[in-house]
């Protein structure tokens, strides 16, 4: 009796069904993408808190005003821009992104407190008024191309379905922004430093400068990080474009520091520090979003 039962169908160990089991799709990926970016989020108010800007030794200065202040400018940017574009519906992702906002001032108060940052809260308010002007201006070119070109961030179920499913967001689109953000660069080249000279110098301006910077050079990376062929090219492409916004900073660096008072106001440094931080969260939530097989299509 005891073989019968052995060899009986139903006593028999399944190995495939079994391992089957044992090994269940992983969850949906766009939950994966919502944990992933609340992770991301965790980290970026760690590294606003927890990092000392300043006083530091030089050159380690750069490194830690660009980490806590590029990190401030770039998820501002990446605020406006998920507001925007998406993942999620627009009736929750608006209201949530400036919740985010808010959560970035506070992190950047409690960065003041925390490491005694001279300033008071004036300073704290005019930080605030930058991160919520460059989440509205991020929002303005990104709602002028989706009205100009109907673009929008889709989600593919398989990783051969963009091509079938999708018109895509190709490089030529991404190549005509990018000209148009060239010629915004250099006109800013051009008409700052004679705007400058009549106003007064004070942090809003540097705030303000930097949060427009910011919009014009992580714009044209962030879409190159999400159209849904040849990112592994147009990626370096909008880098580029980075390193041509920060050297056009660096002349009209000048006239900041000539009205500040010829020795005070940034340095170099600070600008290629806190370029360099907001383009690597930009590759980071990019790079999630792609993980999870969103792309732009039109």
């Amino acid at each position: 009796m005891s073989q019968n039962l052995e060899q009986s169908p139903a006593n028999r160990l399944d190995l495939p069904q079994v391992a089957g089991s044992l090994l269940r799709p992983l969850p949906d990926r766009r939950w994966m993408v919502a944990l992933g970016a609340v992770v991301l989020l965790a980290a970026a108010l760690v590294t606003i808190i927890g990092v000392k800007s300043e006083p530091q030794p030089t050159p380690l200065v750069y490194a830690t005003i660009g980490a806590v202040f590029g990190t401030l400018f770039g998820l501002a940017t990446l605020a406006g821009a998920w507001a925007a574009l998406g993942p999620g519906r627009l009736i929750w992702r608006q209201p949530l992104s400036l919740v985010c906002l808010a959560v970035l001032v506070v992190a950047l108060g409690i960065h003041f407190r925390v490491h005694r940052v001279p300033g008071n809260g004036g300073i704290l308010l005019t930080f605030g008024a930058g991160l919520l002007a460059q989440w509205i201006m991020t929002q303005a070119v990104l709602w002028t191309i989706v009205g100009g070109s109907g673009v929008r961030l889709v989600r593919s179920s398989s990783k051969g379905a963009w091509q079938a499913d999708h018109q895509q967001f190709g490089i030529r689109s991404l190549m005509i922004v990018t000209a148009v953000i060239a010629v915004l660069l250099g006109l800013g080249r051009a008409l700052l430093p004679p705007i400058i000279e009549r106003i007064d110098f004070g942090p809003l301006v540097i705030i303000g400068y930097l949060a427009i910077a910011g919009v014009l050079m992580l714009i044209p990376l962030l879409l190159a990080a999400l159209v849904p062929r040849g990112a592994w090219w147009a990626v370096p492409v909008a880098l580029l474009l980075v390193g041509l916004a920060t050297a056009v900073e660096l002349p009209l660096l000048n006239t900041f520091r000539k009205f500040a008072g010829g020795g005070g106001g940034p340095e170099p440094g600070h600008f290629l520090g806190i370029n360099g931080f907001q383009t690597a969260w930009v590759l980071a939530f990019a790079g999630l979003v792609r993980w999870g097989r969103y792309r732009l299509t039109i």
